[in-house]
């Protein structure tokens, strides 16, 4: 189900970019914080010396219909980097683990910094409810990857992936594994197979979490009791407390699992997801309010400056992030409060799309983490999904880019009023701002 396959001249560069956006992994509708992507490719690849700086390359990755060069060869602007890619999934992808398998020449500069870490195995619900952005490369970065193994059919790592899919890493018949089981299988299995001089390596981009690879059949039989009440026990993870305790499949455990296979010579390409079963929501303990004018005004003041936004009185959701909100758009799409970093720099790449949402309801406001990138409440980094009290005086980072200062008011402020409001940073490291309010108002308090 929600299977995306590009073969042959569907696998052009555009096609495979656009995979990463709103259609597809980008859709923060049809994914979720709660769920899992694999992107996993096979094909050509290639590096490139970077201009500014000698010994620091530029991992590259051939599309179907990359260009060449006459008495040059391949013409890199017609290829994909690979940090472009992590960096879609970084920014706009808002799934909690993520792993990247690139079975190619020179993978290896996947790791600008590699993190190695011990091997995770059997379920831990820490790992399970941590973050997690890891990689799986087929060589080093200055090495040329095996076309085919022994048999002709895959290439080893390929192969060697196959394997651990089919009965768990070490041939042991596992019921489920992690990705860092794999940063060790993968190099053994490898290392057996004839003839095949290659070093593929495993480890973490961003994150402390794990990947996990679920099968379909697994119950709560095959993990222990005390690491499964503690599973179970997340509100983030969206269980309806009706089903606790019960035996039954847990089959919409699986993940999301967006795979995108690239081979062969003329660059075959094959993108397919598989969306995880949605259970029930969470059933809120709390009475339905149409309105929270109970509640105080809720204000965020960009610190260090005297610039505010000012949420409506009736408004229960404020959406922030940097995705403005076309005329016309649902509430659903866009933001509330838009934030752009205006120097030409990447930082507003750093604020997500939808970055973070702030609930109002009779016992307070709540903030709930939506990014890919990191929300911090004074200096603590937000489990993604799961709500935080909110009061007076708290400071929200988001994307360590700036910080906003929450303040509940009884009355409304007094100031120039507007839309949008271009202003700078003072706290520190002075950084060009576009606020736009597309609900509720921008404030200059003077």
């Amino acid at each position: 189900e929600n299977i995306r396959l590009l073969t042959g001249a569907e696998a052009t560069r555009e096609n495979i970019r656009k995979a990463f956006g709103d259609s597809f992994l980008g859709n923060t509708e049809q994914v979720k914080a709660a769920d899992s992507v694999l992107f996993f490719f096979a094909g050509h690849g290639n590096r490139r010396e970077a201009q500014d700086t000698r010994e620091h390359y530029v991992g590259l990755l051939y599309p179907n219909d990359v260009q060449f060069v006459p008495s040059r060869g391949v013409d890199t602007i017609s290829c994909l980097r690979i940090d472009e890619l992590l960096g879609y999934l970084r920014d706009y992808c808002p799934a909690r683990h993520k792993l990247v398998v690139l079975d190619s020449c020179h993978s290896g500069e996947v790791f600008k910094t590699h993190r190695s870490a011990g091997v995770n195995r059997g379920f831990s619900s820490d790992l399970f409810l941590q973050p997690a952005f890891q990689a799986i490369a087929a060589a080093r970065g200055n090495q040329t990857a095996a076309d085919a193994d022994e048999t002709g059919k895959h290439s080893p790592v390929t192969r060697a992936l196959l394997d651990a899919m089919e009965h768990g890493p070490g041939n042991a018949d596992r019921k489920l594994f992690t990705a860092s089981e794999l940063f060790s299988y993968i190099p053994d299995r490898v290392s057996q197979m004839p003839g095949i001089k290659q070093n593929p390596r495993g480890g973490w981009i961003d994150g402390e979490g794990d990947f996990y690879f679920l099968p379909k059949n697994l119950t709560p039989s095959d993990i222990p009791a005390k690491q499964l009440a503690a599973w179970k026990s997340s509100n983030s993870l969206e269980l309806d407390r009706s089903e606790r305790g019960t035996s039954s499949p847990i089959s919409r455990w699986i993940p999301l699992l967006a795979i995108l296979f690239l081979g062969g010579s003329v660059a075959t390409v094959l993108l397919f997801t598989r969306k995880k079963k949605r259970q029930p929501q969470v059933k809120s303990t709390l009475p339905p309010t149409p309105s929270r004018t109970s509640n105080p005004l809720l204000c965020l003041r960009l610190q260090g400056t005297n610039i505010w936004y000012q949420a409506p009185t009736d408004q229960e959701l404020i959406r922030v992030g940097r995705q403005r909100r076309k005329p016309g758009e649902s509430l659903q799409s866009g933001n509330d409060l838009v934030i752009r970093t205006s120097d030409g720099e990447d930082r507003t790449l750093k604020i997500s799309r939808q970055h973070f949402e702030i609930k109002a309801s009779p016992e307070g406001f709540t903030i709930v983490d939506k990014s890919s990138s990191g929300t911090f409440l004074n200096g603590t980094k937000l489990l993604p999904g799961e709500a935080y009290p909110l009061k007076a005086s708290d400071v929200i980072s988001v994307a360590e880019v700036i910080q906003l200062e929450v303040c509940l008011s009884s009355s409304m402020l007094t100031g120039k009023q507007s839309q949008s409001v271009a202003c700078e940073t003072q706290n520190g490291s002075s950084i060009p701002l576009i606020m736009e309010a597309s609900i509720g108002d921008m404030v200059t308090n003077e």
